[in-house]
């Protein structure tokens, strides 16, 4: 549980410090449903399997993981998400990712809606639908 909570701070700090400031609501609503899988995914396998729950926590330790593994776990698990999350934060303090087209060809700053990412790849967001298609998402 204690490391549970020093990863998210961690986690909360990279993202945060790197974006500049606190009142990035995309960064806040990353974190909540990361947390939020987190949380439920643990719950699932300590429900349904317990051992499997205690086997991955001992993963580290134990001597017959494999050299490979060993070294591609970390990079999955640990690396990898901070490597994005330091991008994420950096792209919303200086803006790298370009603004949305809007639908009538114009160019114009996104209602902040446009940018998260997710394991490396941007995800963006049009709030109105797709642009130039007339489909619109209800609301």
């Amino acid at each position: 549980m204690f490391r549970f909570f020093i990863t998210t701070v961690f986690a909360l700090g990279v993202l945060f410090l790197s974006a500049g400031h606190l009142g990035w609501w995309e960064g806040w609503a990353y974190t909540g449903m990361a947390l939020l899988v987190l949380v439920l995914s643990r719950l699932l396998i300590f429900l349904k399997n317990p051992d499997l729950l205690r086997e991955r926590a001992e993963a580290g330790r134990r001597e017959d993981v494999k050299a490979w593994d060993k070294i591609l776990v970390p990079m999955v698990a640990v690396y990898g998400p901070l490597v994005s999350w330091i991008i994420a934060g950096l792209d919303e303090r200086f803006g790298w990712t370009p603004d949305l087209p809007d639908p009538n060809g114009t160019r114009r700053k996104p209602r902040r809606f446009q940018r998260q990412w997710s394991g490396g790849f941007v995800v963006r967001c049009q709030p109105k639908g797709l642009p130039g298609t007339g489909f619109r998402y209800p609301m």
